[in-house]
């Protein structure tokens, strides 16, 4: 057997291997380009959404500080949407420091339980209603607003430039934390369930409720001694004298504050015996002209309005006012629950009318 003599190549071979080894590298650096362009624009875009994120938790930041100081109102979504802006224009996004446009900063009512936004004036999100308590930002790197980010490679087979955008919504939620809880009473969160009050038309907003006597739903409230224990009716007279006091009596007990998931000691029963003590805290404490007393009051955790007892977790915290002292025989208490409510905290409790003053991210 001859052997095999090895194949010539030719110079048509060679232009061929040539015209391959070109097509590949053009198909590799078309891949590098891609990748350097696509890299650089997904960290804009990271970019671009921490700067909506800040922008919105100042905005709604500043939207609890207004309602600190006062009604709602009295809000300035100008003041809102400067903060906002600050805070965007502080940082960049590729290099480019970012300006937000008045219309993509928005104020509105966030729903906790649907998880939708609406912009302030439309549907039932108004002052009188629905109170705003979120703030929607929109960042851009487009042709709207910053101008569009440029590529690096793609314009050769693609677009030169790409527009971008990010938004964010912080929502003020329920109150988690009270620092100061001046009577030692709570209200069922069976109380707040919206069902309750449909069907007669009505939210709890605004709606009287009994502190005395309590075990049904006019009166779905219950007496503590905040997290002592034992629980009885000689402790709870004997706190509510001492919350009577003036804090320059050595005696005087400062009222604590609580925490949702803290446990506070129920007594069950109206506790008719501390009545008269009750009445001497409430004159003690009450508007001498409008005869009110507002309240920051813990809500418990119980799906109904039988009298508490013992250890109950604290859900949320709600404002009362309480209007009204019968003394004997009546022995009543009468309060109503008001909502647009906002204390110094963080939010993260249910919605039971009373707002913390930092917003958290809810989108």
């Amino acid at each position: 057997m001859k052997p095999l003599k090895p194949i010539a190549r030719t110079n048509k071979d060679k232009g061929a291997i040539i015209v391959l080894v070109s097509i590949l590298l053009v198909v590799i650096l078309g891949i590098a380009a891609l990748a350097i362009d696509v890299g650089n624009l997904a960290a804009t875009k990271g970019e671009l959404q921490k700067l909506a994120d800040g922008a919105a938790l100042a905005g709604a930041g500043e939207l609890g500080s207004q309602y600190l100081s006062g009604a709602c109102a009295g809000i300035s979504e100008t003041d809102i949407a400067n903060i906002a802006n600050d805070v965007a224009q502080k940082n960049v996004a590729n290099t480019k420091p970012i300006s937000l446009q008045s219309s993509d900063i928005v104020l509105g009512c966030w729903d906790f339980d649907d998880y939708t936004f609406t912009p302030l004036g439309e549907d039932d999100c108004s002052c009188s209603q629905r109170i705003p308590n979120a703030v929607s930002v929109i960042a851009r790197r487009d042709s709207a607003a910053n101008t569009p980010v440029d590529t690096f490679f793609a314009g050769v087979l693609g677009p030169e430039t790409v527009g971008l955008r990010a938004s964010a919504i912080a929502a003020l939620s329920g109150a988690s934390e009270a620092s100061e809880i001046p009577i030692p009473v709570g209200i069922s969160k069976a109380w707040f369930d919206p069902d309750r009050w449909a069907a007669e038309g009505k939210e709890f907003c605004d709606q009287p409720i009994k502190f005395h006597p309590t075990g049904d739903l006019d009166g779905c409230a219950g007496w503590n001694v905040y997290g002592s224990w034992p629980s009885n009716a000689a402790k709870l007279g004997a706190l509510l004298e001492c919350l009577t006091l003036p804090d320059t009596d050595p005696d005087y007990c400062p009222p604590p504050g609580g925490a949702v998931g803290d446990d506070f000691v129920y007594t069950g029963g109206t506790v008719a015996s501390v009545f008269e003590e009750m009445k001497a805290l409430y004159d003690a404490k009450k508007d001498p002209f409008t005869g009110e007393w507002k309240v920051g009051i813990p809500v418990y955790d119980r799906d109904d309005c039988s009298n508490p007892q013992n250890r109950v977790p604290i859900a949320g915290f709600t404002t009362a006012i309480i209007t009204e002292v019968i003394e004997a025989p009546e022995k009543t208490i009468t309060a109503k629950v008001v909502c647009d409510e906002m204390i110094v905290g963080h939010g993260g409790g249910g919605n039971y009318g009373t707002l913390g003053s930092i917003p958290g991210l809810v989108k």
